[in-house]
């Protein structure tokens, strides 16, 4: 849960807000990379520089790329409230609004292994230095700064939805994020398929 922090005195004006002369949209999420918070990259369009991250054995740099995702889902942060209409809560029977809820984006494996499905498990534990990058055919997206987001909760699906001969077995992976995690996010164009990548 956030809780929006606001500077104390106001100024003297309203704050400036900002045109949107670029809008920033992206397609569809198809891997998502896993690596430990504060590891910036030096420049995360390059290539080289994931496939050295990739190949890293031992380093907190090392980065690992999930299976092709399906079937992307995400539910944005709700605000949270008190009070409202007839109740006695807040002054005057008003709703004030006092924080936002939880950002969770949600996706599916087809057909997945048990090996798969059992390594991904693991990331559960991390949870408390884990980031991802949320990467596409022509892009990715990171903190401003050029390393993971933040995921401050993590569930795999351990054993898959069999579906029998006409559709796929699918295991969901689900993860919470901070609400405000695109506040302090970089969406990169990158010259390769961020799909393309495979764990060394």
């Amino acid at each position: 849960m956030a809780v929006k922090a606001c500077q104390c005195p106001l100024g003297a004006v309203i704050s400036d807000l900002v045109d949107l002369d670029c809008p920033t949209k992206f397609g569809q999420i198809g891997k998502i990379a896993f690596q430990q918070v504060g590891q910036p990259f030096a420049d995360i369009t390059d290539n080289a520089e994931w496939l050295a991250a990739i190949a890293e054995p031992v380093l907190p740099t090392k980065v690992q790329v999930t299976p092709i995702l399906h079937a992307q889902e995400s539910t944005p942060a709700e605000p949270v409230t008190v009070g409202g209409a007839g109740s006695n809560e807040v002054y005057d029977g008003t709703i004030e609004i006092v924080s936002e809820g939880i950002y969770q984006i949600n996706f599916s494996i087809r057909n997945p292994s048990p090996a798969v499905l059992a390594a991904l498990k693991e990331y559960e534990c991390e949870v408390s230095r884990l980031g991802i990058y949320l990467g596409g055919r022509d892009f990715v997206i990171s903190k401003a700064d050029s390393s993971a987001i933040p995921v401050s909760s993590l569930y795999v699906q351990s054993s898959p939805a069999l579906n029998g001969n006409t559709d796929a077995n699918i295991a969901q992976i689900q993860m919470v994020l901070d609400a405000g995690w695109f506040a302090d996010s970089l969406v990169s164009n990158i010259a390769f398929d961020f799909t393309s990548l495979v764990n060394a």
